[in-house]
């Protein structure tokens, strides 16, 4: 069985489309640990997930504010990251923003991530898969 999530189209009328076109997943091996990603692409939003314990872990919010520092040449961006659900740990404050700022998400970003290691090395091989799958 398949599972259908209501959309709609530009004109407001309700149409239906599989769950699994909304929702992509695949899985990796990273450092010998299998990883599974999860991403939907949203027109407002983008939603991620990284796991590799099998559980979407806390959900972190990454929003962007764009501004232009008045002494200097290159634009700067300033990060507003929160934690909605699940523990406050700095590891997966540092994710959240390590993945915004290498991916250039734009958009708000939300991410669930359960890593058994946080390092730069780890991060950035989880933003590769990511780069990739989301054609940046």
């Amino acid at each position: 069985m398949e599972v259908q999530a209501p959309v709609s189209d530009l004109n407001g009328d309700r149409i239906t489309k599989p769950f699994s076109k909304i929702f992509n997943h695949i899985g990796a091996e990273i450092d010998s640990v299998t990883t599974d990603f999860v991403w939907a692409n949203f027109s407002n939003c983008l939603f991620l997930a990284v796991t590799q314990y099998k559980k979407i872990g806390s959900l972190t919010s990454v929003e962007i504010d764009e501004f232009v520092p008045a002494l200097e040449e290159n634009n700067s961006s300033s990060y507003d990251i929160n934690i909605l659900l699940g523990s406050s740990k700095v590891e997966t404050l540092l994710a959240a923003r390590y993945l915004s700022e290498n991916l250039k998400i734009k958009k708000p970003l939300y991410l669930f991530c359960d890593l058994k290691d946080y390092n730069v090395e780890q991060l950035k091989a989880i933003k590769d898969v990511f780069f990739d799958v989301l054609n940046l």
